[in-house]
């Protein structure tokens, strides 16, 4: 099995009126072995919402945005490096999307598909996530010292 490791900077909060500008991707193999490290810059669709504040909160400028590689071809070259690893007719055969706050990006994945008219999301990814943040609050509970630190965002978690 592999593990996708996925990260999303979007236009705003809302996975159906807000768009993704950037994915960035570690795949790792059952051995926790890197087989592949990429990082889209796309637009968002013309239908996408851009909410200021998620602007600056990414770092990234309208200017930027009009700079960056189109959706559609995003798509395509993530369908190819899936399908290199996973046969999407076999239900058993599917990925672990994994990331930090992963139901948020996997919720923002799964729109983009449905905007590309792909309703097979599911063909690539378990239905369940592996989330750093659920696991950190795991510790917690063993752990009291963590629930000092000062806020649990990742930087601060790692």
């Amino acid at each position: 099995m592999y593990t996708a490791w996925i990260d999303v900077e979007t236009t705003g909060v809302d996975p159906v009126k807000n768009g993704i500008l950037s994915i960035a991707l570690i795949l790792e193999n059952y051995r926790s072995e890197i087989m592949l490290e990429k990082v889209w810059f796309m637009k968002p669709f013309t239908t996408d919402q851009v909410d200021p504040m998620a602007l600056t909160i990414s770092g990234i400028t309208l200017e930027q945005i009009e700079t960056f590689q189109d959706p559609y071809d995003v798509y395509k070259e993530l369908l190819q490096i899936l399908g290199r690893y996973v046969n999407k007719f076999v239900k058993t055969d599917k990925m672990m999307f994994a990331g930090f706050n992963a139901h948020f990006d996997n919720q923002f994945i799964r729109s983009w598909f449905n905007k590309m008219g792909d309703k097979y999301f599911g063909s690539w990814f378990f239905a369940t996530t592996l989330d750093v943040r659920t696991l950190v609050a795991l510790c917690m509970m063993s752990d009291k010292s963590l629930t000092m630190l000062p806020n649990q965002q990742l930087g601060t978690l790692c």
